[in-house]
């Protein structure tokens, strides 16, 4: 009997993912990444959430990235207007926010939230 595939802990919503479906039926922590390709500090938070993959993944949390020029309605839907901008659910629940670069030491404490 095979095991099934584990849920990525990291994924890029893609044009016509549904943002909801990513967040209605999570259990625990899900960091969203608000991100545009031509932010500089964007690439510099996409690594350190690439580096933290495996963390997401032991504590059970769930990595999320948004490409806001993709999805400009669900940016304005939670009042994106800097980049970039990580905002923290769980169980469906906004329970943090941060603007600007955020140091892995920072969203690792927020994956474990």
């Amino acid at each position: 009997m095979t095991k099934p595939a584990a849920e990525p802990s990291l994924i890029t919503l893609g044009p016509g993912d549904s943002f909801e479906s990513q967040i209605q039926n999570a259990q625990g922590v899900v960091l969203v990444d608000f991100f545009a390709e031509w932010c500089g500090p964007c690439k510099k938070q996409a690594v350190i959430l690439h580096d933290l993959e495996p963390e997401a993944a032991e504590y059970g949390a769930k990595i999320v990235k948004i490409d806001v020029d993709e999805h400009k309605d669900v940016a304005k839907k939670f009042g994106v207007s800097s980049l970039p901008t990580l905002i923290v659910f769980k169980n469906g629940e906004i329970v943090d926010r941060h603007t600007g670069l955020t140091d892995r030491r920072s969203v690792e404490r927020l994956l474990k939230m």
